[in-house]
């Protein structure tokens, strides 16, 4: 597709963003002859141009469990629409990552459930991405129990276990079946075609290939489904946990603002942090194991599209968090190439150093693009996705580790088998899993040790939470003491109310 030219329609970017990014084919790897992904189960509010569900957003719960949110239409099987940015435009802090998660490309019952809004109308599509917060959608298992294709399901013979492996790129599946009394296991392969979809019901699996799986005689394994493409399905609403990582600091945030006077304010995901990407189309991920030409698609989406400087430009946040180094390298890229600067020398250093840096010190990114200029606060963070990252810990290089169990043979063994010792796989460096107070194990090993430990200790949301309170404290984000929600970042608005669309509630803000 030919991105439409904004300036011939003369619609406001963030109102012509939206036709541009949900109709983009300019990635024929991800749009081509043969798609990569999918089709997955997708949804609509077909009878609601602008649905009550999503304006409110799901029913909170106290647990990760998914929730009963709507019943909504149900759309067949789909390819999984480009996504904009997720909440307000003008929410003054802003998170860019790389690209959506296509959690339900994995071998298991959790990413089976996954489902995605295929969206009829435009405005709907725009309504939808305005309220988005923490929140991904799914169905039952029951309701994709009811559309398996008959004569497709794989059943456990015999009780015993089952190692299942998905490939990375192709639609085929390997299940080792080590039923109980059989010396062999039971080899079996499946394939599917593009326009098909095989998916793994059992319960216990996860996408750790080297587990297997305990399992009962007659247990549904696995089938292949066809979506049904109309009727209503119960919608179920799951708190992500990339969404939702900043919440902790945010709360601590929100304490401080209240004890300062501002005793309304609640900032809230998607409200007063909006979520983008650099790039609309989603994958399993973006690591060297998929076979995905990342700089090609990074081209297309932010340098000849520019989704992420024109939503930059327009949102103008007043601090922005990039979510990860690689995600870091990808926005360096485009954002130098688009006239930008970034105060800020980040390579071949770990996240956690530059998160560190980055919340003590105060790191901008400038943009100067003819008449649109602006200037906002950095913050460098390790990846959302994972909880890990976000704990307190002592982090080292392997070769300092090297130094250190030499030095402390006794304290290192000890760490290990307490099994704070934590190793993600291709990383130069490694995390000693130890809170700076209250861990018991400081007793445990020689003051010569902890001390080192607490020389290379981080507490990443303390470290999030001050850099917020000394960006109020400097560069206020709410100076209402009776606002509910934090300042607006500077500019006008046109996404909520304009000559396309008109939301029911029109502009929260009086932006509009």
């Amino acid at each position: 597709m030919n991105k439409p030219e904004n300036k011939s329609t003369e619609l406001p970017i963030e109102v012509a963003m939206v036709e541009q990014v949900k109709n983009c084919t300019d990635c024929q790897w991800f749009w081509g002859a043969i798609q990569p992904y999918g089709p997955f189960p997708a949804y609509d509010w077909k009878q609601e141009e602008y649905p009550n569900a999503v304006k409110h957003g799901p029913p909170s719960s106290d647990d990760d469990k998914p929730v009963f949110w709507c019943k909504v239409e149900q759309t067949g099987a789909q390819a999984v629409e480009p996504a904009i940015l997720r909440g307000c435009r003008k929410a003054p802090i802003m998170t860019i990552g790389i690209n959506p998660n296509m959690t339900a490309f994995f071998a298991g019952a959790k990413s089976a459930s996954w489902v995605y809004p295929w969206f009829s109308r435009e405005q709907t599509y725009a309504y939808y991405y305005r309220h988005a917060t923490i929140y991904q959608e799914s169905f039952s298992l029951d309701t994709l129990k009811a559309s398996i294709i008959p004569g497709t399901e794989i059943f456990a013979e015999d009780a015993g276990t089952v190692k299942i492996e998905r490939c990375n790129s192709h639609r085929w599946m390997h299940f080792a079946f080590h039923y109980q009394g059989r010396d062999a296991p039971v080899h079996l392969e499946r394939a599917w075609k593009p326009e098909e979809r095989l998916v793994v019901f059992n319960d216990g699996f996860s996408t750790d290939r080297d587990q297997l799986f305990g399992i009962s005689k007659g247990d549904l394994i696995a089938a292949q489904i066809q979506p049904d493409n109309s009727g209503k399905a119960e919608l179920f609403a799951n708190k992500t946990g990339y969404y939702a990582r900043l919440q902790p600091a945010l709360q601590r945030f929100t304490d401080y603002l209240n004890d300062n006077g501002f005793t309304h304010c609640q900032p809230a995901m998607g409200e007063d942090v909006s979520m983008h990407d650099m790039v609309g189309c989603a994958s399993p991920g973006w690591g060297t194991n998929l076979d995905i030409p990342r700089e090609r698609i990074a081209d297309n989406c932010v340098n000849k599209n520019r989704y992420m400087i024109d939503q930059l430009l327009q949102s103008r946040p007043k601090l922005v968090f990039i979510v990860s180094n690689s995600s870091l390298t990808m926005f360096a890229d485009g954002f130098s190439k688009a006239g930008g600067h970034i105060a800020l020398d980040f390579e071949n250093r770990d996240i956690f150093d530059l998160l560190q840096e980055t919340c003590k010190q105060r790191r901008t990114i400038t943009l100067n693009a003819g008449k649109e200029t602006f200037k906002s606060r950095l913050i460098v963070t390790p990846h959302f996705s994972y909880a890990a990252n976000f704990e307190q810990q002592s982090r080292f290089h392997t070769v300092a580790w090297d130094i250190f169990c030499h030095q402390y043979p006794t304290d290192a063994e000890l760490l290990n088998k307490e099994n704070r010792i934590f190793i993600r796989k291709d990383e130069a460096f490694m995390s000693i899993m130890v809170q700076r107070k209250d861990d018991d194990i400081k007793n445990k090993i020689s003051a010569a040790a902890w001390q080192l430990l607490m020389d290379y200790h981080y507490d990443p949301y303390a470290l999030i939470s001050d850099a917020l309170i000394e960006e109020q404290q400097t560069y206020p984000l709410i100076t209402d003491k009776k606002a509910s929600h934090l300042d607006r970042a500077p500019g006008g608005c046109s996404f909520c109310v304009n000559e396309k669309w008109t939301f029911t509630e029109g502009c929260d803000y009086g932006l509009a």
